[in-house]
């Protein structure tokens, strides 16, 4: 890929993490039931009720670790491979998140304890003519009037280069529809999996993840709940030059879907547990268009190791 390619890459995407070439074996687990519920009954939920992210200082032992769980009467629910000691922490009945927090940090084997955060989608419109960030040519907008030249040089570019077919995004997010007549071509296969047959063929902790995964629904399924997922696909790499729809700013990459949204948005554990899916597989690059909730110093972790892993 051109330089002048990559650094398309870098201004069209709203959030690149990366993501280590490390194998890292992940268990499929993805939000609770309950966690779920809560957010349907609670749009504007701050963070999951019913559990807690830790992470356990290297020396801590495995009965220090139940001393943890048995402090706020649960247990471990999954372990990242990004971050060492970082685990996903169920919490007992009456157990409040901001209880567990206190309880958990007074003990000198943890290092840190922080709830289970809500993230959002970030909302964006679409159409190659309102995509004034590729091309802008003073064209009115809703009426407003853009400034010529501001824009990326997407055009100029793809004189260069169009991109790679051989190159992977993973677009962390609502999910995407694969079956997009904009970006079917240019979807992730994962080639080490077997559709359909129930079994876990690479050896990944995934049945049948074929294009990707489904964090909120614990799935192999990810296609897109609510468009924003695929909005930012089409936005990366939608096919260019096919008469429909938009353009990516690249035309030829691949498109790996992983979901971790709902409705009304999706929790940082399972953020995470996708961040550690494109890892399994190899991918440099994710994109994020999320935001919300407060700070994670797990989630900053984890893309700090990814990052520093490259």
């Amino acid at each position: 890929m051109s330089q002048v390619t990559a650094n398309l890459w870098r201004l069209s995407v709203y959030s690149i993490f990366c993501l280590s070439l490390a194998t890292v074996a992940t268990p499929s687990y993805a939000a609770s039931p309950e966690a779920i519920q809560a957010l349907a009954d609670n749009p504007t939920l701050d963070h999951a009720p019913g559990s807690v992210l830790v992470k356990f200082k290297p020396s801590a032992l495995r009965g220090q670790r139940q001393q943890a769980y048995d402090a706020v009467g649960g247990g471990k629910i999954r372990g990242y491979g990004l971050v060492r000691g970082l685990e996903h922490v169920r919490l007992g009945n009456g157990v409040t998140p901001e209880q567990a927090v206190e309880r958990l940090r007074r003990l000198p084997f943890v290092d840190y304890a922080e709830p289970d955060y809500v993230r959002q989608a970030n909302l964006n419109d679409t159409f190659y003519g309102l995509q004034w960030g590729l091309n802008n040519t003073g064209q009115s907008i809703q009426g407003v009037l853009g400034t010529a030249g501001a824009d990326i040089d997407a055009e100029l570019a793809w004189t260069i280069g169009t991109g790679d077919p051989a190159f992977v995004v993973a677009v962390i997010d609502t999910g995407t529809d694969y079956t997009h007549p904009d970006l079917v071509n240019n979807i992730w296969t994962n080639t080490g999996e077997i559709a359909g047959n129930g079994v876990d063929d690479d050896g990944n902790g995934y049945i049948d993840d074929i294009h990707g995964y489904d964090f909120w629904s614990n799935d192999a399924d990810p296609m897109d709940g609510s468009g924003h997922g695929t909005h930012v696909a089409g936005t990366i790499c939608a096919e260019s030059n096919n008469g429909i729809g938009v353009a990516g700013v690249v035309s030829q990459c691949q498109i790996m879907a992983l979901r971790f949204l709902g409705p009304n948005g999706g929790y940082t554990s399972d953020a995470i547990s996708a961040l550690n899916y494109a890892v399994d597989k190899g991918v440099a690059v994710s994109n994020n268009s999320w935001g919300g909730g407060g700070f994670s110093q797990s989630l900053f972790d984890a893309i700090q190791e990814t990052c520093a892993r490259v």
